[in-house]
């Protein structure tokens, strides 16, 4: 894979930190819309110490409207031995994203 493919076990919940640096991906919004999102925070962020840093599964999942009120653990049991149900999305971070 590219250095900058999107792996969602390779992403913080969190923003910067040992993470990869990602290309630009893609969604599709719930009234069928396709949105370009940037996995990287642009130069002119309000935030000045994110500029240029990674985004992380939380702020992704925020962008899209995703984020559950109740905050999911990064990554669990379930997800991690790939014997969860392909159509859950309260299970955990990386599940909601990579679903």
């Amino acid at each position: 894979m590219a250095a900058d493919a999107q792996i969602v076990t390779k992403m913080n919940l969190s923003p910067g930190g040992a993470q990869s640096k990602m290309h630009d991906g893609w969604y599709v919004d719930e009234n069928g819309e396709r949105h370009v999102q940037l996995m990287i925070f642009p130069d002119d962020y309000l935030i000045e110490k994110l500029r240029g840093q990674p985004k992380g599964i939380k702020q992704i999942l925020m962008e899209r409207n995703l984020w559950p009120s109740k905050k999911p653990r990064l990554v669990c049991k379930k997800y991690s031995e790939k014997h969860d149900d392909l159509m859950r999305l309260d299970c955990c971070a990386q599940k909601i994203l990579s679903s």
